[in-house]
């Protein structure tokens, strides 16, 4: 009998179905899953947890990377893995709230940061050395963005529930009525969160507003599209072109000012908010790989200033998945170009662990990169890490009992001849499953595990580092034993 690896559902009644209840260390293709790359280190730690990470161009092909932390905020020097100091010079440490984050922003050649406390900062990427702040007197917010060629902030800490831009084209100026600077407060919703330029929204704790550019002096009109789904994590927010995807009190959504749908209903969000802490709910924290169709969002299970789980959702496909790794940030950046004399910090020909020609060290290559539980900058671009697959319960013939003898995995690569399988066997759905040990592969490409129940469910592991494609399912050999 063939079980096929399903979709990661573990929201379901899963007798009889081929979802499966754990799809961990792996992303979903279109008729398999493939392993996920462990995370590989680029830089030193930070000297403290990070709460903020971005990547800007400086010239064609070649981008500086920042990460803020409670007090500082840092440039990345690729030559010599280390974070520079570029805090502001005048106005001592910045005072990043406990539950506060860095929010960066690229505007020409301005990266404006702002981090819900202290005065609005910027850097000019092409030439600056360190932050300051940013002239005008742009009122102190959570949240920084571009949109129509205007700097918006959302989150102001005088006001909470309202945004404001600056005039277009100008980063400077933000008294209202001067140009086309403005304000705007909103009566209902909460909070403003978070702006989505391309996808026209304003996220706020309880609801969203459509942004309609007038074109005239008034800039915006900010429209009510829904109520009770907004986004219960400033951080959560990830845009994509023109689509938003959020955390909301219910669930994970996507859409943008015109159309907005759940996707994780019956499907992982009762997994998700079973494992979150709710208490830490504004570190779940979004990020989207420039290189695929794919979302992430890291959150915390623990009591911990890190998050320890990530789950994602490929949207292309409808597809969830799950990572197991500990992060403080995740980010799109870019890596920065080093010379033949700077890789001998990063080992020998022999060692590196990419090819020379590899973007990793020519530059200008965007990845999906996060700062890890030792706080240093890394890209996913190891060796694939642990992979679990488990299966719900399956009955090989209702209302009898089975003994399965065999089992084949349909695993693509030769790494898949070091998968482990145990089988959790059961009489009675009330009955807590008793699991076989592990058990290797034989040279016959299956894996013995006689195991009698009237209900088993299957858990295979491959173990880290070893090389493989596809996984698409098993072939389960079985013998009917009776009815008791």
């Amino acid at each position: 009998m063939f079980l096929a690896f399903g979709q990661f559902s573990p929201d379901v009644a899963d007798v009889g179905t081929d979802t499966l209840d754990v799809a961990r260390n792996v992303y979903p293709a279109s008729n398999s899953w493939k392993p996920f790359n462990q995370p590989t280190a680029r830089s030193t730690s930070l000297p403290s947890a990070c709460k903020g990470l971005a990547s800007e161009p400086l010239t064609s092909g070649v981008f500086a990377t920042y990460a803020g932390t409670t007090t500082k905020l840092y440039k990345f020097n690729a030559s010599t893995q280390l974070w520079t100091d570029v805090s502001r010079v005048a106005g001592g440490n910045y005072a990043t709230p406990a539950d506060g984050f860095w929010s960066f922003a690229h505007f020409g050649n301005l990266l404006i940061a702002t981090n819900g406390f202290d005065v609005v900062q910027f850097i000019d990427v092409t030439v600056g050395t360190n932050f300051a702040a940013l002239a005008g007197s742009p009122p102190t917010a959570k949240h920084v963005t571009i949109v129509e060629d205007r700097v918006m902030l959302a989150g102001l800490t005088a006001a909470p529930s309202s945004i404001a831009w600056s005039d277009i084209n100008n980063a400077t100026v933000w008294t209202p009525g001067v140009g086309l600077a403005d304000q705007q407060a909103f009566s209902s919703g909460g909070n403003a969160q978070a702006v989505c330029s391309a996808a026209r929204l304003v996220l706020q704790e309880r609801g969203m507003r459509a942004i309609i550019p007038t074109g005239d002096v008034t800039s915006f009109q900010f429209e009510e599209v829904a109520s009770a789904k907004g986004a219960l994590s400033a951080r959560s927010v990830i845009a994509v072109g023109p689509l938003a995807f959020w955390l909301s009190e219910d669930g994970f959504y996507m859409g943008n000012s015109s159309e907005q749908r759940a996707i994780s209903a019956n499907r992982v969000t009762d997994y998700f908010f079973d494992k979150l802490l709710r208490e830490r709910s504004y570190q779940v924290t979004g990020a989207a790989d420039p290189l695929a169709t794919r979302v992430y969002w890291s959150y915390p299970t623990q009591s911990t200033d890190y998050n320890d789980y990530i789950i994602g959702y490929d949207w292309s496909l409808d597809k969830w998945f799950e990572i197991k790794f500990t992060t403080y940030a995740m980010a799109i950046t870019a890596t920065a170009g080093l010379t033949l004399e700077e890789l001998d910090a990063f080992g020998t020909l022999e060692t590196l662990a990419f090819s020379m020609d590899s973007t990793t060290w020519s530059g200008g290559a965007t990845y999906m990169s996060l700062i890890d539980q030792d706080n240093k900058l890394a890209y996913f671009s190891g060796q694939p890490m642990e992979v679990t697959l488990e299966t719900g319960n399956v009955q090989f013939a209702p209302g009898r009992r089975v003994k399965a003898t065999w089992a084949r995995p349909l695993i693509e690569g030769t790494g898949g001849s070091s998968a482990m399988l145990e089988v959790g066997r059961r009489q009675r759905l009330t009955d807590e499953p008793a699991w076989t040990v592990p058990a290797s592969m034989a040279a016959s490409g299956r894996i013995p595990i006689y195991a009698s129940g009237a209900y088993h469910r299957f858990r295979l592991v491959v173990p880290a580092g070893t090389i493989w494609e596809h996984a698409q399912g098993m072939d389960v050999e079985f013998a009917q034993e009776g009815v008791r």
